[in-house]
């Protein structure tokens, strides 16, 4: 039983407050919608999709004003500075069957504790899906959250315990500066089940957990053919940026995007499941163009383009050759950090954990290798306003060199593109032909 864990910490505050600002260098955009459906003075448990792994709380924690309380796998409190991070965000360890027959009897006290926090008004959050998940799609939800709220509520019967289904969407899982969107549905209210729950409990338990799904669902793009997802993602990227050409979608409109991407997978898995022969016909036309792509080292967002000018390519080239010492400071003064990133992403077995190391990170390591640095530097430059300037523009320039590598990559291939049309390389002209094949037809799902 954690102590107090529900009592107001100013060492989570903290936190948040780091984290607010990494969140805001981290993520392009974001965007959060619905905090109008979140019940106030009243006991929440807010139940999110769960694809990102650490990072998924560190949205709630940073979104919501309140200091939440976690319900999250025991498995992840084994290594220590994880351990140390969990608790600090308030994380009480759930017990699963894979941990050991013995370790479920622990449950019953987390329960009680968390039934216990909830009479007391408070938050707590549960990943109804009990571990994360690589795909767009939702996961079968586990009993524990509804088990938890119906407990609570018989045993506190006027605590009027609330469930907010919560839909998180990354842009990209991995890569800086990708869009997160958070959208909170509307809440369902737990007591309404109470005289289910007496008469036959387990029947109310799968009711509930049924109803917590749908709510999730209708917040998130759900892609539920695990057979058939890479043809479903490839056709949604593909949509994505053919509408952004047509100009019917912008450049960073996600809402409207998820709205659009909702309606293609709903659209997908009608044509695919009345015609097997169209969605194989489908799967052999995604395979021959992913594969010219690769061939022809382009990229999706590219091939929506016309063919650039050559004055903007050479314009745009001297732009880049002209900011290269910036670069190449940036490079060389964080190549520790580079290198550290590198060398910890490959420990980690679980790509969805990746992201939550490099921001953990960038959060803890990078600011201590930045003073060492300046402390370093300081030795030989004895004028602080040289210190001060030096130490301020370690972030900067190793943010500077980053996305000027993003560029110089995107130059490579919008350079790439123009050879492709000049000299109207047959497999290019190819990989053009099947895109229209199948832009014409998501023309024809009208999203």
């Amino acid at each position: 039983m954690a102590k107090n864990i529900e009592s107001w910490s100013l060492s989570y505050e903290i936190l948040r407050f780091f984290v607010k600002i990494a969140h805001r260098i981290y993520y392009k955009k974001i965007i959060i919608e619905g905090k109008k459906n979140i019940p106030e003075n009243t006991p929440v448990i807010f139940a999110p999709n769960h694809q990102n792994a650490l990072m998924d709380a560190l949205v709630l924690v940073t979104t919501l004003k309140e200091q939440i309380i976690f319900l999250g796998r025991a498995d992840i409190f084994k290594k220590k500075f994880i351990a140390f991070l969990l608790k600090k965000l308030k994380i009480l360890p759930v017990y699963r069957i894979r941990d050991g027959y013995d370790s479920l009897q622990k449950n019953k006290d987390i329960f009680d504790e968390a039934a216990l926090i909830l009479s007391k008004k408070k938050a707590l959050c549960i990943f109804p899906e009990a571990t994360h998940n690589d795909k767009r799609a939702l996961l079968p939800l586990k009993k524990g959250l509804a088990k938890i709220a119906l407990q609570a509520q018989n045993l506190y019967p006027s605590s009027n315990i609330k469930i907010v289904p919560v839909g998180i969407y990354y842009s990209n899982y991995f890569n800086l500066r990708g869009i997160l969107q958070v959208k909170f549905g509307n809440a369902i209210s737990v007591s309404q089940y109470k005289e289910a729950y007496n008469n036959e409990p387990q029947k109310c338990i799968k009711k509930l957990t049924s109803d917590i799904r749908d709510k999730i669902d209708k917040l998130i793009i759900n892609i539920q053919d695990t057979d058939n997802y890479e043809t479903y993602e490839e056709l949604r990227n593909i949509n994505t940026s053919y509408l952004k050409s047509k100009k019917t979608l912008k450049k960073y409109d996600q809402r409207k995007k998820l709205i659009i991407d909702k309606k293609l997978v709903s659209f997908l898995e009608r044509v695919f499941t009345k015609n097997i022969i169209f969605l194989n016909n489908i799967k052999l036309e995604i395979k021959k163009y992913v594969n010219l792509k690769n061939k022809l080292n382009i990229n999706e967002k590219i091939l929506a383009n016309k063919k650039p000018s050559l004055i903007s390519l050479i314009s745009y080239s001297l732009i880049l050759i002209a900011l290269s010492p910036i670069f190449v400071f940036g490079f060389l003064n964080n190549i520790i950090n580079y290198s550290l990133v590198k060398y910890f992403i490959k420990k980690v077995k679980d790509p969805q954990f990746h992201s939550s190391f490099k921001f953990g990170l960038g959060l803890v390591l990078f600011p201590l290798i930045y003073l060492i640095q300046t402390i370093i530097f300081s030795c030989f430059i004895n004028k602080r306003i040289y210190i001060i300037i030096y130490f301020f523009s370690l972030p900067l320039s190793g943010y500077f060199a980053y996305f000027y590598a993003e560029k110089f990559l995107q130059l490579i291939d919008e350079w790439n593109l123009y050879r492709y049309f000049k000299t109207k390389n047959i497999k290019f002209l190819e990989l053009k032909r099947i895109r229209k094949k199948i832009t014409d037809f998501l023309d024809t799902s009208d999203v």
